[in-house]
């Protein structure tokens, strides 16, 4: 009879604890040459520096080197002083590069490992996203030498022999 109330006693624990998709919530938007990935962290729970990053996994999309916010200092029994995000205002920008051809939204790898403050860690988690790109900047060809109008008579023609250098007549 003892045993059932032991589970029971220990799936109560279990649901003390926020899924790890509700205690590290996220949004992403983007910016013509950036992705902002916004972290809003439940009360009594934190993420660890150290174990955020980011990938893309769209062809043709390769992204920079991340910046993070500043967090905050924490002793962690068992990686030491670590820095950690909570709360809100965890703001990621993420540079980006687009191919020549790459279109359509970016599919961005999101990986995140933190912990309750009550004892539980989470295992690393990684949760995959998409963010629309705005349309990419279309890039004008480079102004070009004027050109000489074309030759419409014969006159026209000997003009323009005559114009061009001695040694571009050969």
């Amino acid at each position: 009879v003892a045993l059932p109330l032991v589970f029971a006693a220990a799936a109560v624990a279990d649901d003390e604890f926020l899924p790890p998709e509700q205690a590290f919530r996220y949004s992403v938007s983007a910016s013509a040459s950036a992705l902002t990935v916004d972290w809003t962290i439940a009360p009594g729970y934190y993420a660890y520096r150290k174990r955020i990053a980011f990938e893309s996994a769209t062809a043709g999309i390769t992204l920079g080197t991340a910046v993070f916010p500043k967090g905050e200092d924490h002793e962690d029994e068992f990686f030491g002083r670590q820095e950690v995000y909570r709360g809100k205002g965890n703001r990621f920008v993420v540079p980006y590069l687009r191919e020549a051809g790459a279109t359509g939204p970016v599919t961005l790898v999101l990986k995140i490992q933190g912990c309750a403050d009550a004892g539980l860690c989470y295992p690393p988690q990684k949760w995959t996203t998409t963010a629309a790109l705005p349309a990419a900047a279309t890039q004008s060809a480079p102004p070009s030498a004027p050109r000489a109008a074309p030759a419409t008579t014969l006159g026209d023609l000997k003009s323009l022999a005559r114009s061009r250098p001695a040694a571009d007549r050969k």
